[in-house]
């Protein structure tokens, strides 16, 4: 089972190591960062999790290298990208980083660390995509097909409701903000 560090010890525990190849580094040690850690070390890549706190399923994954914290990036951007600067750092190659969520790829996209390559589109794209009204708004100009969706920008609850019956799916544009917000993202 990975242990899930503190900053520093993240980064002396990094630093004594050696990679064969550049590790990867998968934003988010929950559920889908798991994800992303299974099929990263699926090609033999080693893993390097971080997150706010430890109790994510990628953790004590033997699909993960090391876990560590890291500064939330909706706490303190630059403090975020001090930290993902100090880890390629210590690891002493660049790194390939992987946002889990949308939080985690906002804030790769915007602060573009030092020694980090993000395998993803320009911040123009990456917000399209992950702001569900430019994605549906984009989706339907290209003639792509999307789940039924009612913004309520333009209309109240109890419209939204008359028009699509219960039950029915609230899904906000912005996920993390809503979930900070409300307390759950369901």
């Amino acid at each position: 089972m990975t242990a899930f560090h503190p900053r520093e010890d993240l980064l002396a525990e990094l630093d004594a190591r050696t990679f064969d190849r550049p590790p990867a580094l998968v934003a988010n040690a929950h559920i889908t960062g798991l994800g992303v850690a299974r099929a990263l070390s699926a090609h033999d890549v080693p893993v390097i999790a971080v997150d706010r706190v430890g109790d994510g399923a990628a953790v004590p994954s033997a699909h993960v290298d090391i876990a560590g914290r890291v500064t939330y990036p909706l706490d303190d951007r630059a403090g975020f990208r001090s930290d993902i600067e100090a880890i390629a750092e210590a690891v002493g190659r660049d790194l390939v980083a992987f946002g889990c969520m949308d939080e985690w790829v906002h804030a790769l996209a915007e602060t573009d660390p030092d020694g980090v390559c993000l395998p993803f589109a320009d911040r123009e794209v990456v917000d399209t995509v992950l702001d569900k009204s430019s994605l549906y708004g984009l989706a339907e100009d290209l003639g792509v097909p999307y789940p039924e969706t009612v913004s309520l920008a333009d209309r109240s609850v109890e419209a939204a409701v008359e028009q699509l019956g219960l039950p029915l799916v609230v899904k906000p544009a912005f996920k993390r903000e809503f979930e900070e917000a409300i307390g759950t993202n369901v």
